[in-house]
């Protein structure tokens, strides 16, 4: 077994600086914690409100702005992902998320609190896999930031596994977490629906958003909403879309579907990408079955060599010491990564475009993104 190898290699080295995002922007980012103060958290030990910590990418036009690092993910989370993937039986060592390092644009630099004009950016709301971290989608998040949106990667307290709060406290979810017993999914999915129009309230209500943009000279354009998120994060997306009118559209990453949303459709965009034989088996609604439903312009993509981890942050520099071997390849994909996320980005891009300005170029040509992308159905759009 080389991996414990690997692990002290990565531990002994230097911070390695995760390379800058793609588009024209400089990304700021802020830390923040939303608290439901009228909504107690079901899934907490002990009665307490619920809390939703959060990332927030912001674009930034500032060229010149001085840069800051932030660490790709701290300590105590990066041993939970571990446990993760153990527990999903292929063996990623903490040390793998740790000693990297991404840089962004400093707040204090961008220019809002010296009275600059305001400028307002469409917000894209993202929501991890069950158990798994906000921090595992960063680069993701910064890149479509990079792009001008505002990008809000959210935590999950009680379904993460574990959720690190920057005054070192965490908040650990219960073993059952792990089960996928469809009841407690089935939850799961109702709360990050309900934390998705809760962020939604506070981001678009002018004094709330003004304190947690505070120091910037962005500003939330209300009218652009779009949610999106990998695996549970997917499912609750489109179930935020059913549910909230505010919502211009959804994508779901090689998520299952639940909810009314498989029975009744929707009459706004949801995308569909993951795996080719993403569609679930008949016990779990399946994509099939949304797709038909829907009353709204819809796509359902296949990107080829994928597996349903494919999702999260692969193009990572620690990420290049795993061994390339079937069973990771069969937990990680065997697509290259970095055309993973290109793809990626070039699909997120392309259904904004259609969402927000009803762009149809990349939208109905999704697979003029290349031979690994498969155009699996389309309706109600081109």
């Amino acid at each position: 077994m080389i991996l414990p190898y690997l692990a002290a290699f990565v531990a002994a080295a230097a911070a390695v600086v995760v390379p800058g995002p793609p588009g024209p922007y400089s990304v700021s980012l802020k830390v923040h914690t939303f608290t439901d103060t009228e909504r107690l958290d079901e899934f907490a030990p002990e009665p307490e409100n619920r809390r939703i910590l959060t990332s927030i990418f912001l674009p930034n036009k500032k060229v010149n702005c001085s840069d800051e690092l932030v660490d790709y993910m701290p300590p105590a989370t990066a041993k939970a992902m571990a446990e993760v993937t153990a527990l999903l039986g292929v063996v990623i060592p903490d040390e793998t998320f740790l000693n990297m390092e991404m840089e962004f644009c400093k707040i204090s630099e961008s220019g809002g609190s010296e009275g600059g004009p305001k400028e307002k950016y469409p917000l894209l709301l993202f929501g991890p896999g069950l158990a798994a971290s906000r921090h595992l989608y960063n680069v993701l998040g910064r890149a479509m930031a990079s792009y001008g949106y505002v990008v809000v990667n959210m935590d999950v307290t009680y379904n993460s596994y574990l959720v690190e709060f920057p005054d070192g406290s965490v908040a650990r979810a219960s073993p059952e977490v792990m089960s996928g017993e469809p009841a407690l999914v089935a939850s799961y999915v109702q709360a990050r629906q309900k934390d998705i129009s809760f962020v939604i309230d506070q981001l678009t209500d002018p004094a709330a958003s003004a304190e947690i943009l505070a120091g910037t000279n962005v500003d939330i354009d209300g009218s652009k909403i779009f949610a999106f998120g990998h695996s549970l994060g997917g499912n609750a997306a489109a179930s935020a879309l059913y549910a909230d009118e505010r919502v211009s559209g959804a994508l779901n990453f090689d998520g299952m579907m639940l909810g009314p949303v498989t029975t009744e459709g929707v009459e706004r965009p949801l995308i569909l990408v993951g795996r080719p034989d993403s569609p679930q088996p008949d016990k779990i609604p399946s994509w099939n079955q949304t797709f038909e439903k829907l009353r709204g312009p819809g796509l359902m993509v296949g990107i080829n060599g994928t597996q349903h981890m494919s999702f999260i942050d692969l193009d990572l520099p620690n990420m290049a010491y795993l061994p390339q071997t079937p069973e990771m390849d069969a937990f990680l994909g065997s697509i290259d990564r970095a055309r993973l996320a290109e793809i990626i980005h070039d699909i997120v891009r392309a259904v904004l475009d259609f969402v927000f300005d009803e762009k149809t170029e990349g939208f109905c040509n999704i697979e003029s993104f290349g031979p690994d992308v498969e155009l699996l159905d389309i309706k109600n759009a081109c």
